[in-house]
C-alpha cells in the first residue's frame, strides 16, 4: 500500500478519526459529521481556496489553514470551532454580507442558502453589518434555464469552473468592477447541463426558471429515484409536496452520474399531470372506448388471453421497471404464450452524446433490465398468425394495418397514444414517479426509485396488473413489490445474487468489465 493511501489516525475537535492518508481536512471532517464552513470549494470542482471560510486551527501552526487544500497527516489535531476560528469565521461572514441584499423572504434559495444556514449556525444575528448598496443585474435571464441576480453574488467562482471544467463551455467570468470581482456573462447558458449551475451556486445568485418563486423548499418531502430520460440511469431527488412533484434535483452517486444530471431530467416530471394521461380503465364498446371497473376490466382481459393464449403477440417494454417486466414475462410462460417480441428502438433519442457528461442517445432508462424477458423477433413478425396482442407501454400500433388482423388487443400505459385508440381495452398504469421499483442502467447497474407522489386513483403498478392475472389463472406471485424483485433475482440468472433490500443507494452491477475485477 502507497504512502499516500495509507490509513492514519488524527483528531478532529477532540475527537480521534481513521482516515487516509492523503484526503482533504475538509472532506475528512465531513465524512464524521464535522462540517467546516465553505463557499468556493465543491468536490468535484478544482479548488482555488480563495473564499477564506474553511479557515481552522492545526497544532503546531502559527496561522489558520484552509481545511479545503490541507491533506491529512497522521496524528494531526485540528480545531474547527476554537475562539481565533470563530472570530475568523465571523469577520469573513461579515465581508460576505456587507451589500448582500436583505431579500431572503423571496429568495428562491432560502431554507437551503449557505449564506443564511451559516449565519443562523454561527448565531450571527447580532453583528453590526454595514449595508452598501450594489448595482448588480437583477433577474436577468441569461439562457433557457436560468436567472442571474448579481447583486446576491458572494464571487465563490463555482459557476466558472463549472461551465469550463464540467460542461466544456466558458460562459462565465470574474472581472473586476468597481473596486471588487463581479460575475460576467460572456454568452447565453444553452448547455445541457446548466441547471446545475442553481444547484452549486451556494447563495441565490443563479437560481433555476422552473422553480422560481414555485415553492419553498422546507416544505418538500424528498424521495429518492433514478430519472427515466435515458439509460444512463441518474440518481435523482423528488421534491414532493401537496401530492405533487415540484423538482427534481440530481442525487450523488460517483459510479453513476457523481452530482450532476442533465437539464431534461430536471422537468421528467411534468408528463405526471399531462392532459394525455390514463387514469381509468377503458374498453372499445359500441366503437368507441369507454370506462369500465377494474373488475370488469380484469374480467375482459382474462377472456381475451385466455381465448388466444397460444396465438398472442406479446410486447414488453425499456420504459417499464425490471418488475413490471418480470411479471408480464411470468404471465406469458404461465400462459405457455409464444415468447415476447424484441424490444422497440424508443422514444428519438440525442445524437452524437456519447462522449458527453452524462446523457445518451438511448432515451429508455431499462433497456438492458427488459432485454432479459424479451425474445429474439420484432412485434410486426410476431403478428403473423396473432389473433390477440398484449402491449406494455410501447407505441407499436400507429398504422392500422398492423393490427387489423387482431381480435383483441390489451394496452397497458400512462397516456393516450394511437396504441390506446387501437386498443380493445387499455388498463392505465404507474409512472416512475408513482410507484416503487428497479430500472437497470446500460451499464449493468440495478437501481432501486421510490415512490413519490400517489397516482390518480384508479391507475395501478403495471406489476400489479399482471400479478392479479396470474393469480385469476392460478399462478401466485407475491403482492409486494420488493418480494417480487426478490423472486424475479432468484428465478432469473441476469438478477441473481441481489435482493431488493441490498441494492442499497448505489445500486448493484450485475456484471463488471475487465477493468474493474
Amino acid at each position: 500500500m502507497s504512502e499516500k493511501a495509507a490509513k492514519i489516525t488524527m483528531t478532529i475537535d477532540g475527537r480521534e478519526v481513521n482516515a487516509t492518508s492523503g484526503a482533504r481536512l475538509l472532506d475528512v471532517a465531513a465524512s464524521v459529521g464535522v462540517e467546516i464552513p465553505h463557499f468556493c470549494y465543491h468536490p468535484q470542482l478544482s479548488n482555488p481556496a480563495d473564499c477564506g471560510m474553511c479557515r481552522v486551527h492545526i497544532e503546531g501552526e502559527k496561522d489558520l489553514q484552509t481545511a479545503c487544500n490541507t491533506f491529512v497527516e497522521e496524528g494531526m489535531n485540528v480545531q474547527t470551532r476554537s475562539d481565533e476560528v470563530l472570530e475568523a469565521l465571523k469577520e469573513t461572514m461579515t465581508e460576505k454580507l456587507t451589500g448582500h441584499p436583505l431579500d431572503c423572504p423571496v429568495c428562491d434559495k432560502a431554507g437551503e442558502c449557505a449564506l443564511q444556514n451559516y449565519a443562523e449556525s454561527l448565531q450571527l444575528s447580532g453583528l453590526s453589518i454595514p449595508k452598501i448598496r450594489r448595482n448588480k443585474p437583477k433577474s436577468v435571464i441569461v439562457g433557457p434555464t436560468l436567472v442571474l441576480d448579481g447583486e446576491r453574488c458572494i464571487q465563490c467562482s463555482r459557476c466558472v469552473r463549472f461551465s469550463e471544467e464540467i460542461a466544456g463551455d466558458k460562459e462565465f467570468v470574474m472581472l473586476p468592477c468597481d473596486g471588487e470581482l463581479q460575475l460576467t456573462v460572456k454568452k447565453e447558458v444553452t448547455h445541457p447541463y446548466s441547471t446545475n449551475l442553481a444547484d452549486i451556486c451556494p447563495v441565490g445568485a443563479l437560481t433555476q426558471r422552473d422553480f422560481r418563486t414555485k415553492r419553498r423548499v422546507w416544505s418538500h418531502q424528498q424521495v429518492q429515484s433514478v430519472c427515466p430520460e435515458c439509460a444512463r440511469g441518474c440518481n435523482i431527488i423528488l421534491d414532493c409536496a401537496e401530492g405533487e412533484v415540484q423538482r427534481i434535483r440530481p442525487g450523488h452517486n460517483d459510479a453513476v452520474n457523481q452530482c450532476w444530471m442533465c437539464d431534461a431530467g430536471r422537468v421528467a416530471y411534468r408528463s405526471i399531470a399531462s392532459s394525455y394521461r390514463l387514469k381509468m380503465p377503458l374498453v372499445s364498446l359500441r366503437g368507441k372506448l369507454e370506462e369500465v371497473s377494474w373488475q370488469e376490466a380484469f374480467d375482459y382481459v382474462a377472456g381475451f388471453l385466455e381465448e388466444g393464449q397460444d396465438r398472442l403477440a406479446s410486447q414488453l417494454s425499456a420504459l417499464a421497471s425490471n418488475e413490471d417486466n418480470y411479471t408480464m414475462a411470468a404471465l406469458l410462460s404461465h400462459l405457455h404464450a409464444p415468447a415476447p417480441a424484441s424490444l422497440p428502438q424508443g422514444p428519438d433519442g440525442w445524437e452524437d452524446v456519447e462522449e458527453e457528461l452524462l446523457r445518451r442517445s438511448d432515451r429508455t432508462p431499462n433497456r438492458m433490465g427488459a432485454e432479459v424477458f424479451s425474445g429474439a423477433r420484432p412485434f410486426v413478425e410476431c403478428l403473423d398468425g396473432a389473433s390477440t396482442a398484449l402491449i406494455l407501454h410501447e407505441n407499436v400500433l400507429p398504422e392500422p394495418r398492423i393490427h387489423r388482423s387482431l381480435r383483441h388487443v390489451i394496452y397497458l400505459g400512462t397516456h393516450m397514444n394511437a396504441t390506446a385508440r387501437a386498443a380493445t381495452i387499455v388498463l392505465p398504469v404507474t409512472l416512475w414517479a408513482e410507484q416503487t421499483g428497479s430500472f437497470t442502467n446500460f451499464e449493468g447497474r440495478v437501481q432501486r426509485f421510490f415512490q413519490g407522489v400517489e397516482p390518480p386513483s384508479g391507475v395501478l403498478p403495471a406489476w400489479k396488473v399482471f400479478v392479479e392475472l396470474l393469480q385469476m389463472f392460478g399462478g401466485k406471485r407475491a403482492q409486494r413489490v420488493d418480494a417480487v424483485f426478490n423472486m424475479m433475482s432468484r428465478e432469473t440468472e441476469f438478477f441473481q445474487g441481489v435482493t431488493f433490500a441490498s441494492l442499497g443507494e448505489k445500486g448493484w452491477r450485475a456484471f463488471m468489465t475487465n477493468e474493474e475485477d
